[in-house]
């Protein structure tokens, strides 16, 4: 009796030990299915929130330079005015908003420029002033002021430069092209002349962004002096110096003052 009870007794011992491997089996495929879940579940949340923070970023970025440029823009003037004595308006000089004619659109259907090339392509570029006003009975001389605006892109960045310096204003961070001759030159700006720079909001930053194109889009029913300027903007996020699928488009709608004209360059 003793020996069969030993064998049965064995056997139950064995029949334990299998059934304890079966389920360290079944429980490490488990563990591992989890742990390879809990990875991709982490790998898809983090790529989510990576994208999300780009997003976010990029948007508050162009928000900041669409502000800037927003105010300048509604200030643009068309022309250098002098107002004589008896109250009659001249112009001296043109100075409209130069826009980039690969990116400027005057119907419905946008151009988009690339701006992500490794070099500095001008945009646009447009004069805010201030008329100067003759000597009257009713009032002392007012002398006029002028700065100059310019947009640049260059791999995705944006550089922006408010100046009240001509030369400056003409050759940062390049050489304007020929085509922009709508400024006042620096001895028109000297002493003693009608017109002084006006230094007050100068202003260069480059915003760095990941903008890919731009696109702009005269509205209004005369499209030589538009009431309004749409930009659309495309960014597009990169890694390793390689686009991804992740992208942003914003739409903003900038007011001019009333009959301020644009050329195209």
């Amino acid at each position: 009796m003793k020996g069969l009870f030993q064998v049965r007794e064995n056997c139950r011992l064995n029949n334990k030990v299998a059934f304890t491997l079966v389920e360290i089996l079944i429980a490490s495929g488990l563990l591992a299915l989890f742990i390879t879940g809990t990875f991709t579940l982490y790998r898809s949340g983090s790529k989510h929130f990576i994208v999300g923070s780009w997003r976010a970023e990029e948007q508050k970025i162009i928000q900041t330079l669409s502000s800037v440029l927003s105010k300048d823009l509604s200030q643009a003037s068309s022309d250098l005015f002098s107002i004589s004595a008896d109250g009659n308006c001249n112009s001296l000089l043109n100075t409209p908003i130069y826009i980039n004619k690969k990116m400027y659109s005057k119907d419905s259907t946008p151009k988009f420029m690339n701006v992500s090339e490794n070099k500095w392509q001008c945009l646009l570029a447009f004069s805010v002033s201030h008329p100067h006003i003759e000597a009257s009975v009713f009032n002392s001389e007012t002398i006029g002021t002028w700065s100059g605006i310019t947009l640049w892109g260059k791999e995705g960045k944006i550089r922006y430069q408010r100046t009240a310096n001509p030369e400056a204003f003409s050759s940062e961070p390049s050489n304007l092209p020929a085509t922009i001759i709508g400024f006042p030159s620096a001895p028109m700006l000297a002493s003693g002349q009608r017109f002084n720079p006006n230094p007050n909001n100068n202003r260069t930053h480059t915003y760095k962004t990941s903008i890919e194109e731009i696109a702009v889009i005269a509205k209004g029913e005369n499209t030589e002096a538009p009431d309004s300027l749409e930009f659309i903007i495309k960014s597009i996020r990169r890694e390793n110096d390689k686009k991804t699928e992740s992208e942003v488009t914003q739409n903003i709608l900038v007011k001019l003052a009333s009959q301020t004209a644009t050329i195209e360059f």
